[in-house]
């Protein structure tokens, strides 16, 4: 399916569209809760690596 027409098939109105607009919120929230929890999960990795990065450092700096 070329993207122009999925584009002209996503405007044109039918049932696909409004068949049930309440379930299409819940399920942008339920992506958005995904988003945000992928975001803390990856921030927390960072600062972990960091850490452990820095510990390394300071290992490294006791053994010399």
């Amino acid at each position: 399916m070329s993207s122009s027409v999925r584009a002209e098939f996503m405007s044109r109105p039918g049932r696909h569209v409004n068949q049930q607009p309440q379930q299409h919120g819940q399920h942008r929230d339920k992506i958005t809760q995904n988003l945000i929890r992928n975001y803390e999960r990856n921030k927390n990795r960072k600062l972990m690596e960091r850490n452990k990065n820095a510990l390394k450092g300071v290992e490294f700096d006791s053994v010399h």
